[in-house]
């Protein structure tokens, strides 16, 4: 589906300056998608590919622009993974 091979299309740009939102330890900002962004959820993946061939997530879609006149704002994963574990502690 569209939806599907923009969620896994190879993510081939580059980390954005934007004067739109905050920019901080906590975000990712994105340059233009190959693709339509009106198609993507919030809280879809980044994924992002090492110099390995290894996929990563990298952050967690928190807002899109649409139309693609801005940049989008992902949650940088790596800075809440002491909670994302806490709670998979707590509750396995």
């Amino acid at each position: 589906t569209k939806r599907r091979n923009a969620l896994t299309q190879k993510i081939t740009r580059t980390v954005a300056q934007s004067s739109s939102a905050d920019k901080g330890k906590n975000v990712l900002l994105t340059d233009e998608l190959q693709q339509d962004r009106c198609y993507v959820d919030k809280g879809g993946p980044l994924f992002i590919q090492n110099y390995k061939g290894q996929w990563t997530l990298q952050g967690l879609l928190w807002k899109s622009s649409c139309p693609a006149a801005e940049s989008d704002v992902y949650v940088r994963v790596s800075e809440f993974l002491g909670f994302i574990y806490g709670v998979f502690i707590r509750y396995s």
